[in-house]
């Protein structure tokens, strides 16, 4: 991620997702409550955590990051079928961690 000037943080999704991103991907590490102070523009800083697509579909990893203080979870993804139960799943992870 970065930031105005330089790379703020770096994260490597956990869960792939499907065979094609297992061939072509290796995991990450567990996420395990990793969490970054991210400066707004405005100068406001926001204890900040990341996940990435598949990896919401799992509390664990948004539960950490909430354990470990995070204001705010950004989650990059492609997670966008209106017929499936995706659109439910990020608030709840936002309900069930307070975030």
């Amino acid at each position: 991620l970065w930031g105005a000037w330089e790379l703020v943080h770096t994260y490597r999704k956990v869960n792939l997702w499907g065979a094609w991103e297992r061939s072509v991907f290796e995991a990450g590490p567990v996420p395990g409550g990793v969490c970054f102070d991210l400066e707004t523009r405005s100068g406001l800083v926001v204890k900040t955590g990341v996940l990435v697509c598949f990896d919401i579909e799992f509390p664990e990893g948004a539960r950490q990051i909430a354990q470990a203080g995070a204001e705010l979870l950004l989650l990059p993804t492609a997670l966008d079928l209106p017929d499936k139960h995706d659109h439910r799943v990020v608030p709840a992870r936002a309900v069930e961690n307070h975030l």
